[in-house]
């Protein structure tokens, strides 16, 4: 059954390649604001291997929407992916067009589908027949090193029937570099039918509002920036309905993080996974909070689960201190 996610104007949680996992979407979902979650990719090799192990992470979310990311290169086997996806509780299937990692692109896979126009098509047309009655949507880049044919791409993709897209309006070989450019949303949203989701450069509650203003379009998605504020969906929704919201402080920011490292743990990752998918979140979370450059720096160089622990609870002392004295 195909989903209306466009009702209001809906905020999603991007697929982010070694962070969207089940723990990390859950934590971020809990504080409010999220109107769909998206996996990870699901890499597409060949024929489904075992369903337990496709399935292992579509933890659902109550009240939040699930979406589930496919990437590869071979048409013929994304239908039956797709199927059983969904069949387990995914509610919609995203295409990844969008990924610009050197080592996923030279497979022909994630933005490199842009420059091979042909097999994105029997792509795009093998997932829309196999999943007729179900939302379908595609994430994607500008262009390859230009934005030469996305007006081509745009009307294969929407004239091969996908329900909405996202558009990330950065180059595959821009990667992350430089500014994303919302006029190229705002051409996206002017040429196509279907509902728009603006990508890119989403930090802060003001950003998220001017990606609506500034591009027309109908949802946002953020990514990196909720690494960086993982209350920035709670804060941009009270921005959109009063105008004014309420914005987290460190401690909550924090105790967002540790949070995050108990969960993973309790799922089932490693201390070591743990470290690594605690470490990369710590970079991007401690650019915005007090103490923030030496307190990324000491959890950088630590070893162990309780040595971060110990450093959380340290910053603490610290911050209450400081707070208790200005």
């Amino acid at each position: 059954m195909k989903i209306d996610l466009f009702k209001s104007k809906p905020i999603f949680l991007a697929p982010m390649e070694g962070v969207s996992n089940s723990v990390f979407r859950r934590v971020i979902a809990k504080n409010g604001g999220i109107d769909c979650v998206c996996t990870e990719f699901i890499r597409i090799t060949g024929k489904p291997g075992s369903r337990s192990k496709l399935t292992k992470d579509l933890e659902k979310i109550d009240g939040i929407y699930l979406s589930v990311q496919l990437m590869g290169n071979e048409p013929e086997f994304f239908p039956e992916t797709a199927n059983i996806l969904l069949e387990e509780g995914a509610d919609l299937i995203d295409l990844n067009l969008g990924c610009p990692s050197k080592r996923v692109n030279k497979h022909g896979s994630g933005a490199a589908l842009l420059g091979d126009l042909p097999r994105l098509t029997k792509i795009v047309r093998g997932i829309r027949n196999g999943i007729p009655n179900h939302t379908f949507s595609v994430k994607m880049r500008a262009g390859i090193s230009g934005t030469e044919n996305l007006f081509e791409i745009l009307e294969i993709l929407e004239g091969e029937g996908i329900d909405f897209l996202t558009i990330h309006p950065r180059t595959q070989k821009q990667s992350y570099t430089g500014k994303a450019n919302k006029e190229i949303i705002a051409q996206v949203k002017d040429f196509v039918k279907i509902p728009v989701v603006g990508n890119g450069d989403i930090c802060t509650s003001e950003e998220a509002k001017a990606m609506f203003e500034k591009t027309n379009c109908d949802g946002i998605m953020i990514g990196r920036g909720a690494m960086k504020n993982p209350l920035i969906f709670r804060e941009a929704k009270e921005f959109f309905d009063n105008g004014v919201y309420q914005k987290s402080n460190d401690f909550e920011k924090l105790e967002i993080l540790k949070n995050y490292a108990n969960e993973l743990v309790e799922y089932g990752f490693s201390e070591r996974g743990t470290i690594g998918r605690v470490k990369e979140f710590s970079g991007f979370l401690c650019q915005g909070i007090g103490n923030g450059i030496d307190l990324k720096q000491r959890i950088l160089r630590s070893q162990s689960l309780e040595e971060i622990f110990e450093i959380y609870d340290k910053n603490f002392e610290f911050r209450e201190f400081t707070l208790q004295n200005q």
